[in-house]
This record gives structure tokens, C-alpha cells and sequence, in this order.
């Protein structure tokens, strides 16, 4: 489990996507670690093979975010910011991954 949050953890900090390799490298894991991470959508990835957050993520922290209460306005504006990233039908951008919807 340290390995993946590791993954995540280490992807997250990038200022641009990273290749899979750089991130088993720059993490310290496995291959097969960011693979089963990509399978479950946590991690996604973007046409060229780079890596980005997935929306299991964007699903956590919606989660979150209602566990701690933070009011209507805070899940309202996380709710249009999943929705505008990762809705279903949404056309992904330039380099983009789709990752079809997110409970929110």
C-alpha cells in the first residue's frame, strides 16, 4: 500500500505529466504497481503514454469534503469542477485521458 501512495503522492507533485517510467523510477516502484494503480482509476493515462491524477481521486475528495462539512458552496464548486473534467461524453482536451464519470 506504501508503494501506492507513493505513486500518487510522487505523480501529483509534477508540474507536467510524467511517463510511466519516470514515475516508477522517480517513486521507487514496480511497473506493475502503476498498472494496477491506471486499472482502478487512480491513476490516468494521457495520450503518449504520460500519467495524471484519476478520477478516483476527484471521487475521494468529494467524499471528503462532505465527511468534513464543509458547507453547500465547497461541495457545489467540487461537484462543477469534477463534472467539467471528468463527465461522460465530455470530449477530453489536447492530451487529455477520458476517464468516464465520477460519483460525486
Amino acid at each position: 500500500m506504501r508503494e501506492a501512495f507513493a505513486v500518487l503522492e510522487w505523480v501529483g507533485a509534477q508540474g507536467e505529466p510524467p511517463t510511466a517510467e519516470a514515475a516508477a523510477a522517480g517513486s521507487g516502484v514496480g511497473a506493475d504497481v502503476i498498472e494496477d494503480l491506471v486499472r482502478l482509476g487512480y491513476l490516468a493515462r494521457l495520450d503518449g503514454g504520460r500519467l495524471r491524477l484519476g478520477a478516483r481521486l476527484a471521487t475521494l475528495a468529494g467524499q471528503l469534503a462532505r465527511q468534513l462539512d464543509l458547507g453547500p458552496d465547497v461541495a457545489a464548486a467540487h461537484r462543477r469542477t469534477v463534472e467539467a473534467c471528468y463527465s461522460p461524453g465530455k470530449k477530453p482536451a489536447h492530451g487529455e485521458a477520458h476517464d468516464g464519470g465520477v460519483q460525486v
